[in-house]
C-alpha cells in the first residue's frame, strides 16, 4: 500500500530516529500507522538503516516476545546462518530466556 501525504510525518520521524529519541504512534484504528510503518521500513535502507518489522500483537510472556525478536534479526542479517555468534546477545529481562558467551 502506498504512503499518501505523509511527507512531513515521515520527515518528522527519520529525524527523531537520526536523535535517538523513542518513538509511540497513538491513534485510532485504519489511521494508517502500519503503512506508516511498512512505508518507514521500506524507506530505512534510504536513511542508512536497516528495519525489521515484527507484530508483537500475540505475545503473552516477555520471553516470547524477545525468542521472536532475536530470531527475526538473525533471519534478517545478511550472513547469519541462522544462529546467534557466541557473544552477541545478552539479555538480563526478568523471565527472559539469553544466550551466553561459549
Amino acid at each position: 500500500m502506498t504512503c499518501f501525504d505523509r511527507v512531513d510525518e515521515t520527515a518528522e520521524i527519520w529525524r527523531q530516529i537520526k536523535d535517538h529519541k523513542n518513538l509511540l504512534m497513538l491513534a485510532p484504528r485504519r489511521i494508517g500507522k502500519t503503512v506508516l510503518l511498512n512505508h518507514l521500513r521500506d524507506t530505512a535502507a534510504h536513511n542508512g538503516y536497516r528495519a525489521v518489522l515484527l507484530d508483537v500483537e500475540g505475545f503473552r510472556e516477555e520471553k516470547d516476545f524477545f525468542r521472536q525478536c532475536c530470531a527475526t534479526c538473525v533471519r534478517h542479517t545478511p550472513g547469519c546462518a541462522g544462529s546467534i555468534p557466541a557473544r552477541s546477545v545478552s539479555t538480563t529481562a526478568p523471565g527472559a530466556t539469553g544466550w551466553k558467551a561459549r
